[in-house]
């Protein structure tokens, strides 16, 4: 099949916007009069007007979540053709979120890396041989990318701006400070008198933490600081650390609970950015009344 490929440049004008815009597109023609059109994709409003079968890669990528583009696209394909959204995962405050987590109303098909090795597809090591996932995984060397970019994962808005290595490594180099740094990976080696063991022999001011949650498993941290009495001359300082990585939420909550349990009277607040939303939450405690809340 031989098609010709044409390249133009069409000149449009808004009225009602009274401004003039251009676009340039490409158009792939094929033998049978049938035409494959290349258009811009960051401006909805080029995409008007068009009739046909669409196809809109990277979606999850569109801005403002893709949702002006799938308003001006959908009614595009209300003459019997299709919409198709393709798009490794990204935020879940996309339309490409949405569709995907809607099965019963659209046709959603995945694909992930161990998918593919599975059918066939041979992946290459840094010397062109072929190589296993573990290997390959290896030599991308992203826990957070792995999961999103090669399993498919919406791993959310919740990427961490800093890394786990860098936590850790500015928890050790507070340690003589002095704070107390607590990692916890998985749902294992939490021990309930953690934190009164922490405020052992501490019996004035409050401590003041601050819970960022991760419901999906992500990374979680919870920071206490120590507010001292006012007069006593003393600073309020970090006094704990925990990080807490593929944590249950219900151990995560459990933590908390046990640091606004420790013996000090306590105010905390908590983001819930996991469940697509941000909220900040305060609840207070006393010694007297720690027991019965």
């Amino acid at each position: 099949m031989i098609a010709e490929v044409v390249q133009e440049e069409r000149v449009g004008y808004v009225a009602e916007f009274d401004e003039q815009f251009t676009y340039t597109t490409s158009e792939l023609r094929l033998p049978n009069g049938g035409r494959v059109v290349s258009l811009p994709g960051r401006d909805p409003d080029a995409l008007a007007g068009f009739t046909g079968n669409v196809v809109l890669t990277e979606f999850g990528l569109f801005p403002n979540g893709g949702y002006p583009h799938w308003r001006v696209v959908f009614p595009l394909s209300s003459r019997g053709f299709r919409v198709i959204v393709i798009s490794t995962p990204r935020g879940r405050n996309t339309k490409f979120y949405e569709l995907v987590n809607d099965p019963e109303t659209y046709s959603v098909h995945r694909c992930n890396i161990e998918q593919a090795v599975a059918e066939g597809y041979v992946l290459e090591d840094q010397h062109g041989e072929p190589t296993d996932l573990a290997t390959f995984k290896k030599l991308y060397g992203d826990e957070a990318g792995w999961r999103r970019e090669y399993l498919c994962e919406f791993t959310g808005d919740l990427d961490a701006l800093v890394s786990w290595a860098q936590l850790t490594a500015a928890g050790e180099r507070g340690r003589g400070e002095p704070f107390d740094l607590l990692e916890l990976r998985g749902d294992a080696g939490w021990s309930p008198g953690w934190f009164r063991r922490c405020f052992d022999g501490e019996s004035n001011g409050r401590i003041e933490i601050g819970w960022d949650v991760a419901r999906k498993g992500d990374l979680s941290a919870l920071w206490i600081n120590h507010n001292p009495s006012p007069g006593s001359g003393a600073m309020k300082r970090l006094w704990c650390l925990v990080l807490m990585q593929d944590v249950s939420f219900e151990l995560q909550r459990e933590v908390v609970k046990s640091a606004m349990d420790a013996g000090l009277p306590a105010v905390g607040a908590a983001t819930r950015r996991g469940s697509g939303r941000t909220r900040t939450r305060r609840c207070t405690r006393s010694t007297a009344t720690a027991g019965s809340r």
